[in-house]
């Protein structure tokens, strides 16, 4: 897993914004086995299909504000985001077919 990808509150939201299609975060702790997992399922995706979504992985320790915004009580989480909306989101580990379905109805516009 690669290491957190640090940014401020003010760029994440310009981030999210300025999505033209779907944003994958994947909040995350080092020491959590699941997360590893699924950090490696997601990067799998993202290697498979480039032009479908983006991915920002962030260290749940080092954005706590985020974390209590979007009311994140367990790593890993994946929130999906579309055309600056949280959309969806994944609490613990996902099976990559979950993954796409979601990132295929995200596509397709509408929510999974």
């Amino acid at each position: 897993m690669p290491p957190s990808q640090i940014i401020s509150t003010p760029e994440f939201d310009a981030l999210i914004a300025q999505a033209a299609g779907p944003l994958l975060v994947e909040f995350y702790s080092e020491s959590c086995g699941p997360c590893q997992a699924m950090s490696q399922t997601l990067d799998a995706l993202a290697v498979e299909r480039p032009d479908h979504f983006k991915l920002l992985k962030l260290a749940a320790a080092d954005h706590r504000d985020l974390c209590l915004r979007y009311h994140l009580s367990a790593v890993p989480t994946t929130l999906f985001f579309h055309r600056g909306k949280l959309v969806d989101q994944i609490r613990g580990l996902a099976a990559k077919s979950v993954i796409l379905r979601r990132l295929d109805a995200l596509s397709a516009g509408r929510a999974a």
